[in-house]
């Protein structure tokens, strides 16, 4: 069995050859040309910038926003180092993604737990997102499922 990884995935882990902002950025654009090219009839828009700041939350050990474009309803990952999300399938570019002050301390209790499956933090049981999920909810959490905790929390 493959083993998790040992952190909240973003940019970095999921698009090959993404290691710097500006390498995010240029895969983003460059998916959206091949996008134009391969199915020219679909509206496909430059990348454009956007003021909505959706809340981050943390599902399949991926750290995701929810696009805020109506009708676009992809859910892009988001680069806690960089503060940016970038819509793949509407272009919108989330620059100062606001990440929450606990994640450092949520991310340490979600990478104790073996499943991908199983690390998801402010996503509601209705598929929204629970803004108000605690770090102690997580504990309570790993602790019922018999996963570990980190030191910190022993």
């Amino acid at each position: 069995m493959p083993m998790a990884p040992r952190c909240v995935l973003g940019p970095r882990h999921l698009h090959p050859g993404v290691q710097t902002e500006e390498d995010y950025r240029r895969c983003h654009a460059e998916a959206i040309a091949k996008g134009r090219k391969k199915y020219p009839n679909l509206d496909w828009r430059d990348p454009w910038l956007t003021v909505i700041r959706p809340p981050v939350y943390v599902t399949h050990g991926m750290a995701q926003i929810r696009c805020a474009t109506p009708g676009c309803g992809n859910c892009p990952s988001v680069s806690l180092e960089w503060r940016l999300a970038l819509c793949w399938d509407c272009g919108a570019v989330y620059e100062g993604v606001e990440v929450p002050a606990d994640f450092a301390l949520a991310e340490a209790v979600l990478v104790c737990r073996p499943s991908l499956a199983t690390r998801n933090w402010r996503v509601a049981q209705d598929g929204g997102i629970d803004e108000t999920e605690a770090v102690e909810d997580l504990l309570v959490q790993n602790r019922a499922a018999g996963d570990p905790v980190p030191e910190w929390a022993v």
